[in-house]
């Protein structure tokens, strides 16, 4: 983390000034937050755009969404080129955004599947996907079929 003050300089400790304040750099360099008069101020259309701006978040929600998410290993394999330390950690992350929440089932051999769902916020999340698609289709250069596929199925994605 790096911190920026107003002059422009740049420190690795934080401390506050009373005017202007200081924001705070993640290693790409991009604002990850601000802080005036002592206080941390997000705004929520940024921090919703880091999460859904990361490359598995929205075929992650898609395949949940529609049902077609089959379990850690196979999406893994579907996918074809997610880690599965990736895969983990924004599995983690859209479960701390309150998008998807885990699902434990007893299988009838007595194990535990672990499944998930999507949240009303996840749903919501789900009609902006679409909304994006047909957008991304009207403007740019999307298969015609984009509306009806998930993103690992596109040709596009890998």
């Amino acid at each position: 983390m790096f911190l920026s003050e107003p002059n422009g300089t740049s420190s690795s400790k934080a401390h506050l000034p009373k005017q202007g304040g200081i924001k705070i750099f993640n290693r790409d360099g991009k604002i990850i937050d601000s802080i005036k008069n002592g206080s941390i101020m997000t705004c929520p259309v940024i921090e919703s755009s880091r999460i859904i701006g990361k490359k598995w978040s929205i075929p992650i929600v898609q395949e949940i969404a529609l049902g077609k998410f089959c379990g850690f290993n196979r999406f893994m394999t579907k996918a074809g080129n997610i880690t599965p330390r990736i895969l983990s950690k924004q599995l983690k992350e859209l479960e701390d955004a309150a998008l998807i929440k885990k699902v434990k089932k007893r299988q009838h051999n007595g194990s535990q599947l672990t499944e998930y769902a999507l949240t009303k916020k996840g749903l919501e999340f789900h009609k902006i996907i679409r909304e994006l698609k047909k957008w991304s289709r009207k403007w740019g250069n999307t298969p015609e079929n984009c509306l009806k596929i998930v993103c690992t199925e596109c040709p596009n994605f890998h």
